[in-house]
């Protein structure tokens, strides 16, 4: 039976969410590790996944009491002793946050800066102390990374982290980055509105890639705040140059155009100048 509403219990209040009520933020800001199973005594955990199609599920390996409506059976899986395990994990809002971050500083350092920062960085990895694993295991787990909509979210697992976050300037991306998600850079160029949104067009080196905010990013109840306000981004174009661009989403090739797509899904994971698109209305206002 599908799960349309769990119980959020803070101590000794319980109270009911339902899906309509909880956004992706909302989970990872307040919900998370305290959902349960809605049905009375039953202490199974609840997990929210948000996406195209949000829905809430049991949480990995829990399960619901006896007789709870939500009761389902685990059919064995045999699996051989070198077969990998795969989990979908959600990217934390906070990781998504900081790479952006590190991105626009990225943006403004100079060759020089930046080759002493990989320096840095190679110097880190080669000097810091190795993690041991245990011997005796013949599993591992394939981690896959997602925005919304997988098995977990980083944090709610303890030691399960999705994979790096790989940056790419416009020009830089390549096939094999098809499919995969990608934190992008770039100079914002241009703005075309769509209904409540928009697309935007970033470029480097002549080399142009759309960014899309299609119908998941609309349906997001998180993203209410951003429909309709697509206007200031032209405003700012109009009255800056040189704007910079970062932006985490999926890279796709549109099937009619065969042209690169960055698809984007939460309007927290793309910034302007370093900036979230909703406070560029105070930079335009203080230059009236």
């Amino acid at each position: 039976m599908r799960i349309s509403e769990a119980r959020f219990i803070n101590g000794d209040n319980v109270e009911v969410i339902t899906l309509a009520e909880m956004t992706t933020r909302s989970y990872e800001n307040i919900y998370q590790g305290n959902l349960f199973c809605p049905t009375e005594g039953c202490n199974a955990r609840i997990v929210y996944s948000g996406g195209m199609k949000p829905h809430y599920r049991t949480w990995n390996n829990d399960n619901h009491n006896s007789g709870c409506i939500h009761e389902f059976d685990r059919l064995p899986i045999r699996r051989g002793n070198l077969t990998d395990d795969t989990m979908s994990v959600d990217i934390g809002f906070s990781r998504r946050q900081n790479a952006l971050q590190d991105a626009m500083k990225l943006m403004d350092m100079s060759d020089e800066e930046i080759e002493e920062e990989r320096e840095r960085r190679a110097n880190y990895r080669n000097n810091r102390p190795r993690q041991t694993t245990q011997a005796e295991s013949t599993t591992s787990v394939n981690v896959v990374s997602t925005l919304s909509g997988g098995e977990t979210t980083e944090g709610s697992v303890v030691g399960v982290r999705g994979r790096n976050l790989s940056k790419r300037y416009v020009d830089g991306i390549s096939q094999s980055d098809i499919g995969e998600i990608r934190l992008v850079m770039g100079e914002l160029v241009a703005i075309d509105s769509v209904d409540e949104v928009a697309n935007l067009y970033i470029e480097r080196n002549e080399v142009q890639v759309k960014v899309v905010l299609e119908e998941a990013f609309i349906s997001e109840p998180s993203n209410a705040r951003y429909l309709n306000n697509f206007g200031l981004i032209e405003s700012y174009l109009e009255n800056y140059i040189e704007i910079q661009f970062v932006g985490i989403g999926e890279i796709r090739r549109n099937s009619r155009t065969q042209d690169i797509e960055l698809v984007i899904y939460q309007g927290t994971d793309f910034k302007i100048d370093g900036d979230d698109m909703m406070s560029l209305g105070q930079y335009l206002h203080d230059e009236e």
